[in-house]
């Protein structure tokens, strides 16, 4: 079985700029940090062996949750986690507690699974590294049969 080239490489990271795009301050610190949290935790799951081209999607998954949940953090630091709502007046979660607590879930979830919290370093198998061919796979190569039908 051969591997897929790259597979067990690391991802490529995504363009930033296309999954973030506008040029306030704000949204700039937001590309900066996905750099920062995507190299983070590609670095963790190759040190411990987990990184693979397929892990691409749910790491920018995870990134994007932190992402948001830093979004969120900032308005909640700036407003309050209650705040009066738009018609009523009436004190209520404001929506940016609530992203925030559902990119938290999110977080949480995808570094499960990818076992990059320290709880579940230890859980979750290695990535098989390719290993290299021997002399006797040259040997053991299968040799092309000939087919009947091709003698008519």
């Amino acid at each position: 079985m051969e591997l897929i080239q790259g597979s067990a490489g690391r991802p490529p990271e995504p363009d930033w700029q296309k999954l973030f795009p506008g040029k306030t301050a704000a949204t700039v610190a937001d590309r900066e940090n996905a750099s920062r949290y995507w190299t983070d935790a590609a670095d963790e799951l190759q040190r411990g062996d987990k990184l693979s081209i397929t892990n691409a999607h749910a790491l920018q998954r995870l990134v994007i949750a932190y992402v948001t949940y830093d979004r969120a953090a900032r308005e909640v630091a700036r407003h309050g986690a209650i705040v009066p709502a738009p018609k009523t007046k009436t004190p209520m979660h404001s929506p940016h507690w609530t992203a925030m607590q559902g990119a938290s879930r999110m977080a949480t979830a995808i570094e499960t699974e990818l076992t990059i919290s320290p709880r579940r370093r230890g859980d979750g198998g290695k990535i098989a590294k390719p290993r290299k061919p021997g002399a006797a796979d040259s040997y053991l190569k299968p040799v092309p049969t000939k087919d009947p039908k091709d003698d008519r």
